[in-house]
């Protein structure tokens, strides 16, 4: 199933900014980046409407096992965060976010969210925890890890993703 039109940006914006849980689901990163997630990144062409071409996802190496994500880039801009947790078996994504550009996060916001990615053939696909699945109410990270195990064949697990190419690629196919 594909995600179209806007709601390519309003997936995006849940996943980035839509966060629902108040404690982390692992304190520390320890898994080293992947170097092929970083760069910039733009809504896939076949997925999104021409105005949400324009929004830019930013991945930076923020230290060996940490993210940066700042999206969009521009002058809303929130920035992310980010370092994969590694669970039995299942890899995903910690987001905290850490605000916008223009306001620091409130004490009184989640600041935590769950996703996963994967990257094929150029195209990022980004996942973010379904909070139906996964009850938000979890209070320590162990309580989230453990729901999150003892869910994580259920195929609800995540939303439909929402798929980004490298913005120079976008362009290159554009200009073709």
């Amino acid at each position: 199933m594909h995600v179209r039109s806007a709601s390519v940006l309003s997936l995006l914006m849940l996943v980035l900014c839509g966060c629902e849980y108040a404690v982390p689901l692992a304190k520390n990163p320890a898994v080293a980046i992947d170097p092929n997630v970083i760069g910039v990144w733009s809504p896939k062409q076949d997925e999104c409407g021409e105005e949400e071409r324009e929004e830019k996802m930013v991945i930076l190496p923020f230290s060996e096992n940490e993210y940066m994500i700042i999206y969009p880039a521009g002058e809303e801009e929130m920035y992310f965060r980010a370092y994969t947790v590694e669970l039995d078996g299942l890899s995903v994504i910690q987001l905290c976010w850490l605000g916008q550009r223009q306001r620091p996060l409130s004490k009184s916001q989640k600041p935590y969210q769950v996703c996963k990615y994967e990257l094929n053939d150029g195209i990022l696909s980004i996942q973010v925890l379904n909070s139906k699945v996964i009850d938000r109410r979890a209070d320590t990270s162990e309580a989230l890890a453990a729901s999150l195990l003892d869910k994580k064949a259920d195929p609800e697990l995540f939303q439909e993703p929402a798929r980004f190419q490298k913005a120079e690629e976008q362009k290159r196919e554009k200009e073709n």
